[in-house]
């Protein structure tokens, strides 16, 4: 059985520690004195933090589009040994390897037992606090992090999956994963047949895009097109097999393809952005009576389409927040015996970053500097 708040593991001693902390819109400070997170509820852990990673979900608070309440830790993608437990929590001992999804969850719900952890009823997101209320965690871009509903939120790291692996399938790789299967129609491992006659469009090739593109292409599609107005992510996503094209000419590549000519289009479109122009392209690039998936968070009220767009063209239109933990049940599995690949050198583009140099790494993600796609703290260093 693991320490518990009863008996406080020695190791724990610090009232401080290193981090990152959201202090107003385009602002992120590097501190040395944030206070120590502690147990708070029986099914608490706390997490020695060894990777955490840099989202596209960052920028939201971070360039003002989605508010965030000054002094939050940010950050939801990690990799870390657990250090201290609630008396509850018995799932996992002190020393554990584990990775967090980026939603909490109790595993006990109607959403948790039907595949949908990320709508979790006593769920809630790391790395984010509303301006109004007490909803809301601190994040992870810090030594150490709280994680509640621990026993059922938590996966233990296999020994053969590396840290950089688990912490893409904490998130990234495991929501473009999500992306391909809502797009084509598809459960991997079951039901692919249908895939190796179809045609996919990925549009935006950061970290979950690229990650689409390498699972489409996993679940055997004939044809993956890789749209981003950044040569640099074109080329990466060339590299992993996909067609890849700038947004401008994306239309003339997909009908330049014998493919899509017959089909008048994509038969399955992903969304990977969050803007109303990606969505506005990604409806233009699918076939009658294909899918369109968006899993890019969505800040803006407006669609960039309306219902009769839709019913126009008899499409099928989902979108939602990847259930991490109830695919990594599924998933997981297949990585460790070799059947699924995680193309980490594809979709991390800066691996060990000092948590001291966070401030510049995120101005230099906001604007998309070039070769950013993925960036990975390090924050013991």
């Amino acid at each position: 059985m693991i320490i518990g708040s009863s008996g406080r593991n020695p190791t724990i001693g610090k009232e401080r520690m290193n981090g990152l902390v959201f202090t107003a819109p385009h602002e992120i400070d590097f501190r040395r004195d944030l206070p120590e997170p502690v147990v708070v509820a029986d099914r608490d852990a706390i997490v020695s933090v060894r990777l955490a990673g840099l989202c596209g979900s960052d920028l939201h608070p971070y360039t003002g589009r989605e508010p965030m309440r000054a002094g939050t830790i940010p950050g939801h993608e990690l990799v870390g040994t657990i250090i201290d437990a609630g008396n509850g929590m018995h799932a996992f001992s002190a020393g554990d390897l584990v990775l967090a999804p980026f939603t909490s969850s109790c595993g006990r719900c109607h959403p948790c037992r039907h595949e949908l952890s990320a709508r979790c009823r006593e769920g809630a997101l790391l790395g984010f606090r509303p301006e109004v209320g007490e909803l809301g965690l601190d994040g992870a871009q810090a030594e150490r992090v709280r994680i509640p509903l621990a026993d059922s939120t938590l996966v233990r790291v296999p020994p053969m999956v590396s840290e950089e692996t688990a912490l893409l399938l904490g998130d990234n790789f495991t929501t473009g994963w999500f992306a391909a299967e809502s797009a084509l129609g598809v459960r991997y491992p079951s039901r692919t047949e249908q895939a190796k006659e179809m045609t996919i469009a990925v549009v935006g090739c950061g970290a979950v895009g690229l990650a689409a593109v390498s699972a489409a292409l996993q679940l055997g599609v004939a044809r993956v097109f890789a749209i981003d107005p950044i040569e640099e992510r074109r080329r990466v996503a060339a590299t992993l097999g996909a067609v890849a094209a700038h947004p401008d000419e994306s239309a003339a590549v997909l009908a330049r393809d014998p493919r899509t000519q017959e089909t008048g289009g994509a038969m399955a479109v992903v969304e990977a952005v969050g803007s109303p122009a990606a969505q506005g392209l990604a409806l233009t690039l699918v076939a009658a009576g294909g899918t369109l998936a968006t899993v890019g968070v969505h800040t803006q009220s407006a669609f960039s389409f309306s219902p009769g767009d839709l019913y126009d063209q008899n499409l099928t239109y989902r979108a939602g927040r990847a259930p991490v933990r109830s695919i990594l049940d599924r998933l997981l599995p297949e990585v460790v015996a070799g059947r699924v690949a995680v193309p980490v050198e594809a979709m991390i583009s800066e691996s060990a970053v000092p948590l001291a140099e966070g401030p510049d790494a995120y101005r230099r993600f906001a604007r998309r500097a070039e070769g950013v796609r993925k960036i990975v703290f390090v924050p013991g260093s």
